[in-house]
């Protein structure tokens, strides 16, 4: 966010909830959402506003070490399963644009190698390097 309001930086993808504040005080514009928010309801959807095959998909995941046994990972997504069933954590993450869902290890793991493969592709059309 720095970045972008000093001019370092032309874009910038983040959650809607961490660039509210700044869009709102006028300090960044918001262009364009991968998918509809409550916390930017005006805003287009990337397709809206012309660009297309382009859904970006802002998740938040829990993650373990690789070697967790496989009964703490069915206990962990056990919980976290009772936990969005939760009334007043779902409007709240919605509030915030987060919509709460609930994958297996196995959906999880293919979104997540799905991500490295888009991101890194868009990386690699524009060269673009790590600092």
């Amino acid at each position: 966010q720095t970045d972008l309001m000093a001019g370092q930086i032309q874009a910038l993808f983040d959650n809607p909830t961490a660039l509210a504040p700044q869009v709102r005080a006028g300090r960044m514009r918001a262009l364009a959402i991968s998918q509809p928010s409550a916390v930017f309801p005006e805003l287009p959807s990337f397709e809206a506003a012309g660009i297309k095959d382009f859904k970006p998909e802002l998740w938040y995941g829990l993650m373990a070490p690789a070697a967790t046994p496989k009964p703490v990972v069915e206990r962990l997504r056990s919980a976290l399963d009772k936990a969005l069933q939760d009334r007043n954590l779902r409007a709240d993450m919605m509030a915030k644009g987060v919509s709460p869902a609930s994958w297996s290890p196995e959906q999880f793991g293919q979104r997540v190698r799905a991500d490295i493969a888009l991101w890194g592709g868009i990386a690699r059309s524009v060269n673009a390097k790590a600092d």
